[in-house]
């Protein structure tokens, strides 16, 4: 992923953030209050201090992308000789490379091949492994 953000490293301004040449990102980023004012200054600073503390993680490869949350329907597929079918068990725990389903687990690298996050991709995937 490319950065949206820019980091300062030496003056003054070290380790300030700011977004170069998206003046809409800037003027997005806000507060509505009740009587509908809008106010962008107090908190554009602490939204962009956060996607860029995001974007540093991700480029150190520490910032862990979860395929579900616990509570989530997952959808699996099982296949034996005689049979095929698609069942739906709650997440239960997930963890740094598995999600957890009562007493069984999935890797990571099962979702797209057994484990899907919707119905409609575990189906597609079920037919296309009949045919």
């Amino acid at each position: 992923m490319d950065r949206l953000t820019v980091r300062v490293k030496e003056g003054d301004r070290k380790n300030e953030c700011f977004i170069p040449g998206n003046k809409n990102a800037i003027e997005k980023v806000g507060y509505i209050h009740e009587d509908g004012r809008w106010e962008s200054e107090e908190y554009k600073g602490k939204a962009i201090d956060k996607l860029a503390e995001y974007e540093d993680l991700e480029e150190q490869n520490k910032l862990l992308k979860l395929p579900c949350a616990v509570g989530d329907t997952i959808y699996t597929i099982y296949s034996d000789e005689d049979s095929s079918f698609i069942e739906e068990p709650k997440v239960v725990e997930v963890s740094t490379h598995r999600v957890w389903i009562d007493s069984a687990y999935f890797d990571y690298d099962d979702f797209g091949k057994t484990v899907f996050l919707t119905r409609e991709d575990a189906e597609a995937a079920l037919k296309e492994m009949s045919e």
